[in-house]
């Protein structure tokens, strides 16, 4: 669960739900991958 009122739980809620949005998924992804970050969860970037 996530405090969506606080700016760091909107920010965490948001990177841990994006991915699992398909319309979303690749451009963020992308995204992060430009940044150097990665998510390990189904090893895509």
């Amino acid at each position: 669960m996530f405090d969506c009122a606080s700016k760091l739980g909107f920010l965490t809620a948001n990177v841990v739900f994006a991915p699992d949005l398909g319309d979303i998924r690749p451009g963020f992804l992308g995204e992060l991958h430009k940044l150097g970050l990665s998510t390990r969860r189904d090893g895509l970037v």
